[in-house]
């Protein structure tokens, strides 16, 4: 815990808990003029609250007071979080709690320095899931870690990042992998309206929330099996794209009303009548096999279905097999080591995945590819890939220039950050969106997926604040509309003419 002056009494900071917790604009003068001062210093990225910036020339003298990123969360500095006195406010939240089983036990099986090199593990990779899934790291007690989610941090889609970073955690220790999980865990999650803030006394202080949802979460983290994700039914709500099963209704102690639990389904049956070789030979690169080679594959090809969240590769592990999509949506994106993540692509039916690590002299994947809802792949090993390029050349020539595209669109995008300003990369990737995702309305094409700002920015290496801006003018110039979070492309000329 941080320590703080003892004052004896919370000091009240509604304004800026809700402006770090709930994403609201100062109403103050002084921080209003405080963050157009901190905007004419240049770098990035910067203190969601202050506007500071982390990185660029100028940064050692914003770190030596305290503007640096947050332990908790990297999208706000120290100064304003840590370094905040005690207060908070009354904000919709998700609470995740993430509990070692067994833990006892595993105190009596293993030696002294083997039981917290274990739980050290544990508490890395809980962090690093967490923060990637835009949650504020809580407290860590023992055997188990905290995250916590709100709508100023995690945008508006809270309760659905949660749930993502309990399917990424669960994947992280090794669940639904040959060798198992090498510790096992078991997640509550519980969302609703509590005080979040800087608690403590005493000359102490943390950041954490208090009431009736964390007291949820903790009874229903106390409750999954191992392996398991319980949340309640406002959790459920508000991240529909996740499947879940039925559980019961349970009450915890303290709790105003019985709780209705739902578990997460990490894999989604499939119901399509299609074969797996099928799908394989419909897609560009595989179309025209000859019928031998395709009855060989028909063997070797299987179908592997991912839930809303799940990893279908990892960034640094083994490129041993490609994946065709065969319907959902996968998010291709690298992390950088404070935590920002850049979105590289959206895929969709009929997109390749991972062919490239599969020639790789490395032989390792080079980003992560996480499935945005339940997707359904078709998985092809490189052992069984190389030898199809080998009965049937031209598959070869396919794939190099499968190769040949990817390097071009790498060219473009250097080209556009080089010569391209916030606006004019925007108006690039909603066309390139469009092109890929859209359908044809009344007004215009409409982007079939939903895209955050938030995802957004980090597709064109931008802040969630100046993609905002630059929406905002293309909503003006009558060149796009929002509604309900789907972007409509109404004048392509237009945005053509910024590009």
């Amino acid at each position: 815990m941080a320590a703080s002056k003892p004052n004896g009494s919370h000091v009240p900071m509604d304004e800026h808990w809700s402006a770090i917790l709930r994403g609201d604009r100062f109403a103050a003068l002084g921080p209003r003029l405080g963050r157009r001062a901190f905007a004419l210093f240049p770098g990035r990225p910067r203190c969601k609250v202050c506007n500071a910036p982390y990185g660029g020339p100028v940064t050692w003298p914003f770190r030596a007071l305290g503007y640096r990123p947050s332990k908790k969360t990297p999208h706000v500095c120290a100064r304003c979080l840590e370094w905040a006195p005690e207060g908070g406010a009354i904000v919709p939240i998700s609470v995740l709690f993430a509990d070692v089983r067994n833990y006892t036990t595993l105190t009596r099986l293993l030696s002294p320095h083997e039981v917290p090199a274990l739980l050290n593990r544990f508490y890395d990779v809980a962090s690093r899931v967490l923060l990637k899934q835009e949650g504020v790291l809580g407290q860590i007690a023992g055997d188990q870690v905290m995250g916590l989610f709100v709508p100023g941090l995690s945008g508006r889609d809270y309760q659905s990042k949660a749930v993502a970073a309990a399917a990424g955690l669960l994947e992280a220790v090794g669940y639904r992998t040959p060798d198992g999980p090498w510790i096992e865990i078991g997640i509550g999650i519980s969302s609703g309206v509590e005080y979040c803030g800087n608690v403590g006394g005493g000359g102490f202080k943390d950041f954490t929330a208090v009431g009736d949802v964390t007291n949820s979460a903790a009874g229903l983290t106390a409750r999954a099996a191992a392996g398991e994700t319980l949340v309640d039914a406002a959790t459920r709500a508000g991240a529909a794209e996740f499947p879940f099963d039925i559980g019961d209704t349970v009450s915890f102690k303290g709790a105003t009303s019985p709780v209705d639990t739902y578990r997460l389904q990490l894999e989604t049956p499939v119901t399509s009548g299609v074969e797996p070789i099928d799908v394989l030979i419909r897609t560009p690169l595989f179309a025209g096999l000859s019928p031998k080679l395709a009855g060989t594959l028909r063997r070797r090809v299987h179908r592997r279905v991912f839930a809303a969240g799940a990893h279908l590769v990892r960034e640094g592990e083994p490129a041993n097999y490609l994946l065709v999509i065969e319907r959902g949506l996968v998010r291709i994106t690298r992390t950088s080591r404070h935590g920002r993540e850049l979105v590289l692509r959206l895929l969709s039916a009929g997109d390749t995945l991972g062919e490239l690590g599969v020639f790789d002299a490395a032989g390792i994947r080079t980003a992560d590819a996480v499935a945005v809802e339940s997707t359904s792949c078709v998985v092809l090993s490189k052992d069984d890939l190389q030898a199809a390029l080998r009965a049937n050349p031209e598959l070869g020539l396919r794939l190099l220039a499968t190769v040949v595209g990817y390097v071009r669109r790498k060219d473009e995008e250097l080209a556009d950050v080089a010569f391209l300003d916030v606006p004019g990369r925007t108006a690039r990737k909603l066309l390139e969106l469009a092109d890929r995702h859209g359908t044809a309305v009344a007004d215009g094409k409409r982007i079939g997926i939903r895209v955050p700002q938030g995802e957004l920015a980090s597709m064109v290496g931008a802040s969630r604040e100046n993609v905002n801006r630059a929406l905002s003018r293309l909503i003006a110039l009558g060149a796009v509309s929002i509604e309900q979070g789907r972007i409509t492309i109404l004048d392509e000329a237009r945005l053509r003419s910024l590009c």
